[in-house]
């Protein structure tokens, strides 16, 4: 999982409550993949968050494929 600072900035300014939550809802989606129900204030915050979570995601399932397959070159000589 890749926490970006801003996250973090974006997050410090919230109340102590919204926060908790904020930071529930994006440990369970990235490590668990289940989305929390949110709502108001902490729910605006995930909705910001959660494309770049799933980017994230993205690119870490895809490096689990072993990335691009070496191709034998054969040189004339």
């Amino acid at each position: 999982m890749v926490f970006y600072r801003s996250f973090y900035e974006a997050i410090k300014e919230l109340p102590l409550d919204v926060q908790a939550k904020v930071y529930s809802a994006i440990f369970e989606y990235s490590l668990n993949f289940n989305e929390v129900e949110l709502s108001g204030l902490s729910n605006t915050i995930f909705k910001l968050i959660k494309p770049q979570l799933q980017a994230n995601n993205k690119k870490y399932e895809n490096g689990k494929k072993g990335g691009k397959p070496i191709q034998n070159e054969t040189k004339d000589e």
